[in-house]
């Protein structure tokens, strides 16, 4: 019995642990007109391109 309610347990934080842990509230901001005219990146002048926005997905395997 003891083993039934554990695994349960451990199901059941798995996934809602998952479901709680995405976070869908992502807001992108309007693109300025100063932005799409830039030539140069003052911290960077000898950089081809800028990222604007990067969405990174990190996931961890906790087992052990």
């Amino acid at each position: 019995m003891k083993r039934k309610i554990l695994m349960i347990s451990i199901i059941f934080t798995a996934f809602f642990s998952n479901v709680w842990a995405q976070d869908f509230t992502r807001k992108f901001d309007n693109v300025t007109k100063q932005e799409l005219e830039m030539t140069s990146y003052n911290k960077a002048p000898e950089a081809e391109a800028v990222i604007l926005y990067e969405d990174v997905d990190i996931s961890y395997d906790v087992s052990g």
